[in-house]
């Protein structure tokens, strides 16, 4: 009777740790069941016996399809729902499938209003992909080149809806550009900093919130 309560209990628990606890309880009461068998009538040991397998049968079963059809592209199955690799998002089925920069990608116009410079008039800067799965590349950034804007791309991250600009000289002239972001729908927030350090004292220039609209 106790252990077909326990089984009746556990059947409908889905939570994996309660299975555990619940296999636990009535591997304990069979075991019970086993030291006292030749008091008992064979009908009564073989009942929860096969309660038991039943409830085994079922709780592994139903686990081990949660991945069995699901193919998460670019991730990994746990427990049915796809854990997305590197650089991946899972789309609206859950699929990884997106990669995080696409959101990125595209051509903006940039409005900003520089420390040093000023407001600047608006300009084009071209996103595209980078070498590895979460880097971008900047053509155009901070300008034509007629106005002081980098010849050479300007590198970056991206981590979800977030960009990084790591400290460097895309022209390899001293002139070097830091500064991080991110995006919300079409439009990108980045503030930067350009630093000329062909001489001393140090030139920097700051542009706060700049705003690039796909």
């Amino acid at each position: 009777m106790e252990a077909g309560i326990v089984i009746t209990f556990c059947l409908v628990l889905s939570n994996e740790a309660f299975t555990y606890l619940c296999a636990k309880q009535l591997t304990f009461i069979l075991f019970t069941f086993y030291k006292n068998f030749q008091k008992m009538s064979k009908k009564l040991f073989i009942l929860p016996l096969f309660l038991f397998g039943a409830f085994l049968l079922t709780t592994t079963t139903s686990c081990g399809d949660k991945c069995a059809t699901l193919d998460c592209v670019n991730g990994t199955c746990l427990d049915g729902t796809c854990e997305c690799d590197p650089g991946y998002e899972a789309d609206s089925k859950g699929i990884c499938n997106t990669e995080v920069r696409a959101k990125f990608l595209g051509s903006y116009t940039v409005n900003e209003n520089c420390s040093n410079s000023g407001q600047a008039s608006p300009y084009l800067v071209g996103v595209t992909s980078g070498s590895g799965i979460s880097d971008v590349s900047l053509s155009g950034f901070y300008g034509p080149v007629s106005t002081g804007g980098f010849i050479a791309a300007v590198k970056a991250t991206v981590d979800g809806t977030t960009i990084n600009i790591a400290r460097q000289q895309p022209d390899n002239d001293n002139i070097f550009v830091v500064g991080s972001g991110s995006i919300s729908g079409t439009v990108m927030t980045i503030t930067y900093t350009v630093s000329d350090e062909t001489g001393t004292p140090i030139v920097s220039n700051t542009c706060s919130n700049v705003t690039f609209t796909r």
